[in-house]
């Protein structure tokens, strides 16, 4: 039994059919020998780089997967090439493989079961066991012998009420820039945890309001796979705040809609192609400025960094004080640190539009997308923890339509007060006459008017 850790760009890499049930194309992903396991960790993959659409589809489900080579079967989550592990079992005549496909399908369909530990053979000499475990049973055998690489806020939570050493315990959303693995999504897929004897694995679903358990992986080892690969985090993460520039990470996506399952967020992301480094990151909105970001941090490319309100499903950090409510009204975010600052105009709203919820992105409504896998949020249009959307439109976009043209539209009648009916005004009576006369079908997300101080969406329509 083996463990390696991949810091340069320089690894070897397969060209592997994709997961079982999303068509034939392949990509490149890195595979052990039989009885390894993998941590790699190469942010500097995002640097300068224009990214493939088959890799962008990679980063936006870093859910555990299937991967095969002759003779061996690989269980891999993470963001390819960028930060994630790999468990690799021999494999000689597809059992494993079919094996671990069953479990994989069972756990799909079963979100709130458990399942009693199946065991593999892992290398010549060892054996791993994986099961799936109800989340809140995740702790139960943990001490403060133990090490803990978290990437569940559900997980961070469990912790923290346990009051688990925070010296054994590295979180993905830490707030610490230097001690933490950066990544593309903040939805990780994975979390690890060591002591002296046995290595464990544990793989979240991305539906993260439905689930109630984790796939869990068990193998032989010690404490010192985390402990090691937390140094070398650290070490690599040095190396790239001497890469980075000073610049400001961008507002990317904004939802401050009320009664929502998801609850309200502030996502903030790189959009530059180099690794960017900012101190003591402020928003400014109607009431106040909050504090979102305290020390210094750094963002690799593509990074996106979620800052949830208090009890929300979604991964990321939360931010206790600061004023949800002025997300709904008129005025200007200033983002700022030290002497640099960038406005973004924020229209009154209230996120709502028809029976969908909508983010806010640079002001503009956000697409509908099948981002959200759970049947639960599929009111949800807005991919809250991945940045690349703005760039790949039909990557998230439910429509394969050409987005529409403004200057193929024309208001013919538009009543945005109501009517006045039996004495008295009623609301419930307000209407657009919106005259198309483009030449092509097109996708109307995007697409709103402004009257006022108030801004009403079209993107509900399917299209035009």
């Amino acid at each position: 039994m083996k463990f390696k850790f991949v810091f340069v760009a320089s690894f070897l890499l397969f060209t592997l059919d994709s997961c079982r049930g999303k068509g034939n194309s392949a990509f490149l992903f890195p595979i052990t020998n039989v009885g390894e396991f993998k941590f790699f960790y190469e942010p500097e993959n995002t640097f300068n780089q224009e990214i493939q659409k088959e890799i962008l589809e990679e980063w936006k489900n870093p859910s555990v997967k299937i991967h095969t080579a002759p003779g061996i079967v690989c269980l891999f989550s993470g963001t390819v090439s960028v930060f994630g592990i790999s468990v690799c079992f021999p494999d000689q005549n597809g059992n494993t493989e079919l094996e671990l496909q069953n479990i994989l399908n069972f756990w799909s369909t079963h979100p709130n079961s458990g399942l009693e530990p199946e065991f593999l053979d892992y290398s010549l000499y060892d054996q791993a066991s994986i099961s799936i475990q109800l989340n809140k049973n995740l702790l139960e055998d943990i001490n403060k012998d133990w090490f803990v690489l978290s990437g569940s806020k559900e997980l961070d939570r469990m912790l923290k009420k346990e009051k688990f050493p925070e010296t054994n315990w590295i979180s993905v959303f830490s707030e610490n820039s230097i001690l933490r693995p950066h990544s593309t999504n903040s939805f990780m897929g994975f979390s690890v945890l060591a002591t002296k004897g046995k290595v464990r694995i544990l793989f979240s679903s991305r539906d993260f309001v439905s689930f109630t358990s984790s796939l869990v992986l068990e193998i032989p080892g010690n404490e010192s796979v985390l402990t090691d690969f937390f140094s070398q985090i650290q070490k690599q993460n040095l190396n790239i705040i001497n890469l980075c520039k000073n610049d400001l990470p961008v507002l990317s996506e904004v939802f401050g809609g009320t009664e929502s399952s998801v609850g309200r967020f502030l996502e903030f992301s790189n959009s530059k192609k180099e690794p960017i480094c900012f101190q003591d990151l402020e928003l400014e909105t109607i009431s106040g400025s909050y504090s979102i970001f305290s020390g210094t941090q750094f963002l690799i490319p593509g990074e996106t960094i979620l800052k949830t309100e208090s009890g929300s499903v979604l991964p990321g950090s939360e931010l206790s004080y600061f004023s949800w409510l002025d997300l709904k009204k008129k005025g200007n975010l200033t983002l700022k640190s030290k002497e640099i600052l960038q406005i973004y105009k924020n229209s009154e709203k209230n996120f709502l539009e028809g029976e969908r919820y909508y983010s806010s992105q640079n002001d503009f409504y956000s697409t509908c997308s099948d981002f959200f896998v759970s049947n639960s949020l599929k009111r949800f249009c807005m991919n809250p923890g991945f940045s690349f959307s703005n760039e790949t439109g039909d990557l998230n976009s439910e429509s394969n339509l050409s987005f529409c043209n403004l200057d193929n539209f024309q208001i013919e009648e538009a009543n945005l007060t109501g009517l006045f009916l039996d004495g008295k005004l009623n609301s419930k009576h307000k209407f657009i006459d919106l005259e198309y006369f483009g030449n092509n079908i097109c996708n109307p997300n995007y697409l709103s008017l402004e009257s006022g101080e108030k801004k009403f969406l079209f993107g509900w329509i399917q299209k035009f």
